[in-house]
């Protein structure tokens, strides 16, 4: 800051999927495959069959055929639409502007045809890939949360859920040294540990989220069976939240 340098015993990073600390740290980890999204604040948008009367009251994902849409309200009627591009819609965005994928990805979607009839779109922006890998969550006085340690599907929705139990659990760890003295090498190993365990469930059932996902029928499949089970649907969040069963 300023040109000046500063000297810190920990440095947390928390500074989003491009993070500029695990980079520095040497924790970058190569990713399998490019993910790039569209996103744009929309009005015109009519609830669905669970939005109240004066509006929505909760955030959506849906599968379109060119990949995964999600709806957040926001204020004033207006929400917030998001499409993370599948394969085949990334290669089109070589061959068409973002809102006309953005449209057709709302046009295709049975679920959200007839509520996005009269949609009015602000400007759509293309994001960079989206996958950013880290070969840890910690290094020698070097810790990560959130986005900065690692991409999550964002299907359940719950990359804020998994920022914040993250930062409990560094918070606990961090709580419990003595910065008075020589903190020892291993001394973010607690939060490591607890890190893996709050999210082994999350960590094993991803993969197979994304493999459903990439595959257009058996991702609508699944999402028709979360559908149909609100007991299922809210097993798959809380593992995709690293929370309590």
């Amino acid at each position: 800051a300023g040109g000046r340098a500063f000297e810190a015993t920990l440095v947390v990073g928390a500074d989003g999927r491009n993070s500029v600390v695990r980079h520095r740290a040497g924790l970058d980890a190569p990713v399998g495959r490019k993910r790039f999204a569209l996103v744009c604040r929309a009005t015109g948008v009519a609830p669905g069959s669970r939005g109240l009367s004066r509006g929505m009251r909760h955030g959506e994902m849906h599968v379109s055929p060119l990949g995964q849409v999600g709806v957040a309200p926001l204020s004033d009627g207006a929400v917030n639409l998001n499409l993370l591009l599948s394969e085949s819609g990334r290669a089109l965005l070589k061959l068409r502007t973002p809102e006309h994928l953005m449209r057709a990805a709302l046009a295709g979607t049975p679920s959200l045809r007839a509520r996005t009839r009269w949609v009015r779109l602000g400007t759509v922006l293309a994001t960079g890939s989206l996958p950013q890998g880290s070969r840890a969550v910690a290094a020698d006085g070097v810790a990560l949360v959130g986005d900065a340690a690692g991409f999550w599907d964002p299907f359940t929705g719950d990359g804020m859920c998994i920022a914040l139990r993250g930062a409990e659990l560094l918070a606990r760890t961090v709580s419990a040294l003595d910065f008075t003295k020589a903190i020892p090498e291993n001394a973010l190993e607690p939060y490591v540990r607890d890190w893996r365990r709050a999210l082994a469930l999350k960590r094993m059932i991803s993969p197979i989220l994304h493999h459903a996902l990439a595959r257009r029928r058996l991702g609508v499949a699944m999402v028709s069976a979360l559908s149909r089970s609100r007991w299922l649907g809210r097993l798959m969040v809380a593992i995709e939240g690293g929370r309590p069963i």
